[in-house]
């Protein structure tokens, strides 16, 4: 039925969008914590209230400047303040250039950063593959790459590199308990600087 093709078609690309940012990684970090006796899911099982707090804190400025850059027509507004230099401007070319200055608007706190946001705004759209799909769409493939992502980084990977730090640790002596909390921290630093670097890398690309 030429009706349904559409919508069948907008259920394979979320299908095949789930399995890509999240399958792959998801298999990865089960497979790899069982091989290596860890849990894919780290240590959700012993969460407290107040480490959930502790999260939200922590990612409550990020997610703020995510909904700021990102909930707000900056488009419309670029558009705006172009076409009040434009009749600034031709004010100035029929009153002399005088008048320039007169009719110039004055630019507010954000008009330096209006551009700039519209492009950032643009592009981050552009490159939102469920950009053209309903809204729980979005909302579901964005929550499988997070969980996938945080399943197979923090759970597997930063895991076992502290307990690998760890074991090094113990085997040079150290008491496991009084290794366990630099290893943590020494593990984070680690890719903390290894995530700077890609980042870095990015830019001069």
């Amino acid at each position: 039925n030429e009706e349904e093709a559409p919508a069948s078609r907008e259920w394979r690309d979320f299908v095949s969008l789930l399995v890509a940012v999240g399958g792959v990684k998801g298999t990865l970090a089960v497979v790899a914590a069982a091989l290596c006796g860890v849990s894919a899911f780290g240590d959700v099982g012993s969460t407290t209230v107040g480490d959930v707090a502790i999260g939200l804190a922590l990612a409550a400025p990020t997610a703020g400047l995510d909904a700021f850059a990102m909930g707000v027509d900056w488009t419309a507004k670029a558009e705006a303040a172009e076409a009040k230099r434009d009749a600034a401007a031709a004010t100035a070319d029929g009153d002399g250039a005088a008048m320039q200055t007169q009719n110039t608007p004055k630019g507010g706190v954000l008009d330096d950063y209006i551009e700039p946001l519209a492009r950032y705004q643009i592009e981050e759209t552009m490159a939102n593959p469920c950009k053209s799909q309903p809204w729980w769409m979005d909302v579901s493939v964005a929550a499988t790459a997070r969980v996938a992502d945080e399943m197979l980084e923090r759970a597997v990977v930063l895991s076992l590199g502290a307990k690998w730090i760890v074991d090094r640790a113990v085997e040079a002596g150290v008491e496991p308990y009084d290794a366990e909390t630099p290893s943590k921290i020494a593990v984070v630093a680690v890719a903390c600087a290894v995530l700077e670097f890609r980042l870095r890398r990015g830019r001069k690309a």
